[in-house]
């Protein structure tokens, strides 16, 4: 029996460290992804696009785009002598950033991998969320609409920094495409955290030497 595990350990190994080299490589990925911003009040998209390079048989690293927007409401339906109207109170916050991830591959085989990546970004936002809100209706005055009150704390449009860490499986077909679901989450100077989860679709690209 120890002789069997001699054998087919170092066997394993090499086999590992084969497919390893032969998913490695240029990849191209362009991720949809359903996310939430701060406690998960506001919830949103992501869509990103990444360009990743394999330096060593399991390390990867990789530079992306990615855009944010997110969006929340504050209902509110006032009815009088014309009807029932929508007056709702609506907001948004909406972001791009740039950024780079180093990745590990803890699993990989010809077809399946599992790849943690943890990394830094810079990130602009916009935002029309006031810090404070609030609503009266009816209000003191003999008026048919609703009065809302909002106060501004924070700028609108900021820059910060941040970090960010993600948990990926991809399945890799015959004709290297690339199919996966990935989640993760970040955080930034501003204390704006994202969490989110999706699919995304890539390729891996050879070039010739």
């Amino acid at each position: 029996m120890k002789r069997i595990l001699f054998i087919l350990i170092p066997l394993l190994i090499s086999s590992a460290d084969s497919i390893a080299q032969k998913n490695s490589g240029n990849s191209m990925q362009l991720y949809f992804a359903r996310s939430f911003h701060g406690t998960g009040d506001l919830s949103g998209i992501l869509f990103s696009a990444e360009y990743g390079h394999f330096f060593k048989k399991r390390l990867e690293i990789s530079g992306n785009i990615t855009s944010t927007i997110h969006w929340g409401s504050f209902a509110l339906f006032v009815t009088n002598q014309f009807g029932t109207f929508d007056e709702s109170f609506r907001y948004g916050i909406a972001g791009i950033q740039a950024g780079s991830k180093l990745g590990y591959t803890i699993l990989n085989f010809q077809h399946h991998s599992l790849k943690v990546q943890r990394g830094s970004f810079i990130r602009f936002q916009s935002s029309s969320l006031p810090d404070v809100y609030g609503v009266t209706f009816p209000p003191a005055i003999n008026y048919p609409e609703p009065v809302f009150t909002f106060r501004h704390e924070e700028k609108q449009n900021i820059f910060t920094i941040g970090y960010v860490a993600e948990l990926s499986y991809v399945f890799i077909t015959n004709k290297n495409l690339l199919l996966g679901i990935k989640a993760g989450f970040q955080n930034d100077t501003n204390a704006d955290v994202i969490s989110y989860y999706g699919v995304f679709i890539g390729k891996k690209i050879r070039f010739a030497k």
